[in-house]
């Protein structure tokens, strides 16, 4: 069972066979209790990493491992700076930009030059090529937040 932090309890069922055992008292636990906890079949997620959770009744016992993943945290935007920049032929600036929010999952940054020939970009680094203007543009990987 694959889960992410957060997500809602997951109640797990165990089947005792034969279904008239005269022991019916099915022992729950989690081999790791910072990870995932377990009462009465129903697991909880606490923290991120893996974790088995076992039933056991008269030395018999079955398992369900689980890994519990980091919750994903969405971006909302970019900055990017400076927000104007001049260069002479053959100069290169590192320019800054920022996902927001800091600790947003995906943190990648797609750069591009509206004129390659008056300026180039690469990871962050714009170069001049030549005399003109170039509008340099980081995008947000999922596409939805630029700057300029």
């Amino acid at each position: 069972m694959v889960a992410t932090l957060g997500d809602a309890s997951v109640q797990l069922t165990a089947t005792i066979t034969p279904s008239d055992a005269l022991n019916q008292n099915i022992i729950w636990s989690s081999d790791n209790n910072g990870v995932a906890t377990v009462n009465n079949g129903l697991i909880n997620f606490v923290g991120v990493g893996s974790a088995t959770i076992t039933a056991e009744i008269d030395g018999i016992s079955a398992t369900c491992n689980v890994t519990v993943n980091a919750a994903t945290v969405d971006v909302t935007g970019i900055e990017l700076t400076p927000d104007n920049l001049t260069l002479t032929e053959g100069d290169t600036y590192t320019l800054s930009a920022t996902i927001l929010p800091n600790n947003a999952t995906n943190q990648a940054i797609n750069w591009s030059s509206n004129m390659p020939s008056v300026a180039t970009i690469n990871n962050g680094v714009v170069t001049a090529i030549s005399e003109g203007a170039a509008t340099i543009t980081a995008t947000t990987a999922e596409g939805r937040y630029t700057a300029t």
